[in-house]
Order: C-alpha cells, then structure tokens, then sequence
C-alpha cells in the first residue's frame, strides 16, 4: 500500500536545500512525522539539533467519503516546511521583520518546489501511486513563528484514493 510520508521522506532525501539522511539517530534528520502542528513532539525533541530548513508530515488521516458511488476517499495532506529565521537572536522575543520574511519566503518557495514535483513525477513519470491528487486545490501558506524563531509553511492538497469496498473475512472471527 502506497504511503505519502514514505514518498515524501525520499523527496527529501532528494531535495538538495533538505538532504535529509533517514538514518536511525543520523545529524542530518529533516524530515519528520508529526500528528499535528499542534503536536510536534518528533520535532521539538530534536529541536536543538534541528537543522534548518526541515520538514514534516502529519500523520493524521483526516479523509471523508467522496466521488462517484462513494467509492472514494478524499485524503487530506498536510505538510510543514520549518525554516529557522537567520539574524538577531529571537530568544529575547526581538524579530527582525526582513529575516522574518525570508524564512516564510523560504519556505514558501520550498512548498512550490515539492508541488512541482509531485504534479511532474503523476504527470511526465506517470506514477499511478499520486493518481487524484487535486492540485487546483492545493494551498501554501506561513503560519506565525513557533518554537523561538522558526517559521512554518504549510502546504494542503487532497487526493481521491479507492476504499474498501468488500469485507476482508480474514480480519474477522466466524
């Protein structure tokens, strides 16, 4: 079964501004999985060490039924990209607006790169695994600063993915 946190950690690997090593206990970690943006702990524990930029992939499903016949799921996903604001030091709360504004242009540039390179992977790749990825609905956007000086960018898109539709009677008590 195609995983997206799978697909997207070898994107990073990749990705030259990231090259995330996946290694267990690796200083180049720079992807992540999270549950929400709101629960970062694989993030912050390695907060110190965090190199910027970084990146995360929530974890949660968050999917409804949808398309003809209901025999589809729309999947949400959802991604960070963490860029840590350069210049004077934030840990007396001091921002300094144009280092600011880098960070999120930053990262918000990264977000176009990897929607790039996804829609081209489905499109001149042919990959069947980013089949119904709706990129007309796809959206960017900054968050404010979190973790004392990092910006987040997240990017959003759906994807249409088959569900079960019969009862696997292996999973089941007679």
């Amino acid at each position: 079964m195609f995983r997206m946190d799978n697909y997207l950690e070898k994107w990073a690997c990749k990705y030259k501004l990231l090259s995330h090593q996946p290694e267990t206990g690796s200083k180049g970690q720079r992807f992540y999985r999270i549950d929400a943006i709101t629960s970062v702990a694989p993030f912050l524990a390695n907060l110190t060490q965090a190199k910027s930029p970084s990146m995360a992939y929530v974890t949660q499903v968050d999917a409804v039924l949808a398309g003809q016949g209901e025999k589809f799921l729309m999947r949400e996903h959802r991604v960070f990209f963490f860029v840590k604001q350069q210049g004077v030091s934030v840990q007396n709360g001091v921002t300094e607006e144009q280092a600011a504004t880098d960070a999120k242009y930053e990262g918000a540039e990264m977000a176009q790169d990897l929607l790039a390179y996804i829609y081209n992977d489905w499109r001149k790749n042919r990959n069947k695994d980013l089949e119904g990825i709706d990129f007309k609905g796809a959206a960017i956007f900054t968050t404010p600063q979190q973790f004392n000086g990092w910006w987040p960018t997240e990017v959003v898109f759906s994807q249409l993915v088959p569900r079960n539709l019969c009862v696997n009677q292996e999973k089941y008590y007679d």
